[in-house]
């Protein structure tokens, strides 16, 4: 049994957010997989990219619950690219660094997505409506949090 309080204003647990990260990322490797193209290596990065961004929403939770955990090196690494410290809110990391990243992903997915739903073939396009599920989850995780972060303000704590 979940021993965690239920979520402010009925929104998404951040941790919860986090698992439909990974799985999004399992999916794109999974759908990576199958493919004999040019495109395996982006479905690869784009999957570890997910990775780190669900690792980074789990700091976001830990520091908004006041628990110090040390991040993951390749995570720290990729806060320090952004412009983004270790020692940011968890506002400052969902806004500031997932958010805007989860962007990115989206519209990879989606340019992805176009790519493979045109073509006649039907793996072609299995692996298409493949993208528009990951797209659609990346983007609800997107919504989780921005209503993650309405939710907490409203309230003063975030």
């Amino acid at each position: 049994m979940d021993s965690r309080p239920p979520p402010p204003g009925g929104q998404p647990d951040l941790l919860v957010i986090a698992e439909v990260l990974e799985a999004v990322s399992r999916l794109a490797i999974c759908t990576g997989q199958v493919l004999e193209d040019t495109n395996w290596p982006l479905f690869s990065v784009v999957a570890g990219r997910l990775v780190i961004h669900a690792q980074c929403v789990r700091m976001a939770d830990s520091c908004f619950k006041g628990i110090d955990e040390a991040p993951d090196p390749e995570l720290l690494a990729d806060l320090a690219t952004a412009g983004v410290t270790s020692r940011a809110s968890a506002r400052e990391l969902l806004d500031h660094y997932v958010l805007v990243q989860l962007e990115g992903t989206a519209a990879v997915f989606s340019v992805l997505q176009d790519h493979y739903a045109k073509d006649t073939r039907t793996m072609s396009q299995c692996i298409g409506n493949a993208l528009f599920a990951a797209r659609h989850w990346v983007e609800a995780a997107q919504r989780g949090i921005d209503g993650w972060m309405v939710a907490h303000a409203r309230k003063g704590i975030c």
